[in-house]
């Protein structure tokens, strides 16, 4: 059992909230499938793949940033001014 607590600790670490919750849901629909009512699955449904849609456009956000800073040259520099005395 402590193998299993080491590895979702260290699953934990790795994952955003989102992920994580996602993942959950996943594990849970796995285990218990069988047992749920078929008016609840489209509702799995919904939140596992809105899960997914806010992860992957939180990643799209960040790449985009990231990337998008290297690639836009910088903004023109106001020009120095002279101190004439």
């Amino acid at each position: 059992m402590a193998g299993w607590k080491d590895f979702l600790v260290e699953l934990a670490r790795k994952l955003t909230p989102i992920l994580a919750f996602v993942v959950l849901i996943i594990v849970v629909v796995a285990t218990v499938g069988a047992n749920i009512p078929p008016v609840y699955q489209t509702l799995i449904y919904i939140v596992v793949i809105g899960g997914m849609v806010i992860y992957a456009f939180q990643v799209v956000l960040n790449v985009r940033r990231k990337y998008g800073e290297r690639v836009q040259p910088p903004g023109p520099q106001p020009p120095e001014q002279s101190k004439t005395v």
